[in-house]
């Protein structure tokens, strides 16, 4: 057995993909399936998703020492985490809107760089565009050593490394010569404004370059546009000669294998359609400067568009992936259980969020004001408005967890527990709409100056000067009421159904204590305990939403009751987490020492009372968990 097959067969055992009784591949299936069947398929533009990368570009390294991965796919694996990983940090520190004014491109950054000035902004933009040029050019050499992997050796790490390099050059020097494209004559930078009053250039991180026209600029768009071009085409024409290769090798290969292929032209024609939204973003560039449109939408699109192969690129990898799969399971399974990294996550974020805005909410004349007494004030209104936002988004989250989790209990009072993509489509299914509802509350700031200056005058108790704060449109605009509606339905529906839940659970439990010893029946009062004090926890909730009703629908206008709504809505992501600790002993008392044993017995009478009464829960610890904690 040669090392190109150890390889595979290492590999293909580890994915679960090769049975006792699968024969040795060709030659060729041994060069496609043992060099590149499970790392070479992550090809990215640009990532947002800093953190996944991260994750990826760890499992990728160990996967690559793990099972003997040649030492050219390994450096082709990092530099490609690598660049995602820069790329993304760098894109969420600037994000760019781009348009054009005249013969000059503006720039205006809504990213955490306008905190630094508007110079290093335009250099962490030059930097993007390097970085995504780079990308385009690694999806090139990647496709290209799928393909010579099936007819070749791997190549040597040399050649490999001095192809990275000479790729890189290009875009390094096109990095280089565009920081010096900046327009710094401030007399032509205020007849650039001039000509786009509508923008609030004074609030706003911004840059301009010098004349398209200029060597500089000219060379670098032409460059970014022939390298998206090329690089779409040639990946294409290398996928459809790989997919050649491929499909003549299929009618040798035993059933595991087949599957294996399947999964792997899946992959190859999905990360080949990514590079095209590279050349939308270009050609949405190219009609908005030479139709000179002005439109806020397609300006913010143009880079928002190159987020989208990245954020899709490691999605894909992770699903097409199974040993990658499966170890981002196991490391997230290291820490906790799918549920409760969930609750606990949320409910940190939940209560960071409100500590950052401490919002006080009022109405006034159809309209929602806001004051943020919390540290958010130092970052201005729009950042205190986004953290509110994401706090109502978080809040929402919080009830629909509550919902799963208690869903989950009763569901493995009757069955076995649920797969992990079953809980975590769940879960994602919950949040799907508090993002949305979320993302279009974010528009709902009230930015005309004449109706905030109205809003203040009405309620001229109140010393606006002094505190940072924000109003809403009108009520009845469809992102206000839609956002509002759908708390108040969530809330509603949550409590019913918790109590719904609760009930049965309870019923459940009693009937099966007849048969518990005595050690067991106190461990099941100590759970029915806990069940009905986290199922009063949503009534808080819908507490606070009664009181801004009232507020909205009386005219109420109290200092403390105002305060009182968002107040009242930090206590179950604050309790929720005391709950815990009080009725779950292993997280009351550390198991160190004597109280291992005592750990022990527990784990082992609550597994008991989970075999007993034929509810088959989850094991030792887990079981407890689910029945005392969310």
């Amino acid at each position: 057995m040669n090392v190109s097959e150890a390889v595979r067969l290492k590999v293909e055992r580890h994915a679960g993909k090769v049975g006792r009784s699968s024969g040795p591949a060709p030659e060729l299936v041994r060069k496609t399936f043992g060099h590149i069947k499970l790392v070479d398929q992550r090809i990215n533009i640009r990532d947002i998703e800093a953190v996944l990368n991260a994750v990826l570009l760890k499992d990728s390294i160990r996967n690559s020492l793990l099972f003997g991965y040649t030492v050219s796919l390994t450096i082709l694996l990092v530099n490609v985490a690598t660049t995602d990983l820069i790329l993304s940090a760098a894109s969420g520190f600037v994000m760019t809107r781009i348009m054009t004014i005249g013969n000059n491109i503006a720039f205006v950054f809504h990213g955490f760089c306008g905190r630094f000035g508007s110079e290093l902004c335009f250099q962490g933009h030059s930097f993007i565009l390097h970085c995504l040029v780079h990308c385009v050019l690694l999806t090139v050499i990647s496709f290209a050593y799928r393909l010579f992997v099936l007819r070749r050796p791997p190549p040597k790490p040399i050649f490999l490394w001095l192809s990275i390099i000479a790729i890189y050059i290009p875009s390094f020097v096109m990095f280089y010569t565009y920081l010096y494209a900046l327009e710094k004559d401030p007399s032509i930078i205020e007849g650039l404004k001039k000509q786009r009053n509508n923008i609030d250039w004074e609030n706003l991180a911004h840059g301009f370059t010098i004349s398209v026209f200029t060597f500089t600029v000219a060379g670098c768009c032409n460059y970014l546009f022939l390298i998206a071009t090329v690089g779409c085409f040639t990946v294409i024409i290398i996928r459809r000669k790989a997919h050649a290769i491929l499909l003549t090798a299929s009618q040798s290969l035993s059933p595991s294998t087949k599957r294996v292929h399947k999964t792997l032209m899946k992959a190859l024609a999905m990360q080949a359609s990514l590079p095209f939204l590279m050349y939308i973003a270009d050609l949405i560039f190219t009609s908005i400067y030479l139709f000179g449109i002005k439109s806020s939408p397609m300006e913010n699109s143009v880079f928002l568009i190159t987020t989208l192969p990245p954020a899709l690129s490691p999605i894909m990898y992770i699903y097409y992936v199974r040993p990658y799969r499966k170890g981002l399971l196991e490391w997230i399974s290291k820490f906790t259980r799918i549920l409760l990294l969930n609750v606990a996550s949320t409910d940190l974020l939940c209560s960071a969020a409100s500590g950052f805005v401490m919002t006080r909410i009022m109405t006034i004349d159809n309209h929602l004001g806001f004051i943020f007494p919390g540290p958010c004030r130092y970052f201005g209104e729009k950042i205190c408005f986004w953290g509110h936002s994401f706090m109502l988004m978080v809040l929402a989250h919080c009830v629909v967890l509550t919902v799963i989790s208690f869903a989950y209990r009763l569901f493995v009072l009757r069955h076995p527990p649920p797969s992990q993509r079953l809980l975590w489509l769940s879960i994602f299914l919950g949040f799907l709409p508090s993002f949305v509802m979320f993302y279009t509350y974010l528009y709902a700031l009230e930015s005309d100056p004449t109706v905030t200056n109205d809003l203040k005058n009405q309620r001229s108790d109140i010393i606006w000067d002094s505190y940072t704060h924000a109003f809403t449109i009108t009520a009845f605009s469809p992102t206000v009421a839609g956002c509002c509606t759908y708390l108040g339905v969530l809330t509603t529906a949550a409590i019913a159904t918790v109590l719904i839940i609760r009930r049965k659970a309870q019923k459940i439990l009693t009937n099966a204590s007849e048969s518990l010893s005595p050690s067991t029946k106190q461990l099941h009062k100590t759970l029915m305990k806990a069940l009905a004090v986290q199922a009063s926890l949503p009534f808080l909730m819908y507490i606070a939403d009664l009181m801004f009703t009232s507020i909205y629908l009386f005219e109420i206008k109290s200092s403390p009751v105002e305060s009182s709504v968002f107040l009242i809505t930090t206590f179950p992501p604050a309790l929720s987490p005391i709950l815990y600790i009080y009725y779950v002993r292993p997280y009351r008392k550390r198991p160190t020492g004597m109280d291992q044993k005592m750990y022990r017995i527990q784990e082992s009478t609550t597994s008991n009372l989970c075999r007993r009464d034929g509810f088959e829960l989850l094991k030792n610890l887990s079981c407890h968990r689910t029945l005392t904690g969310k």
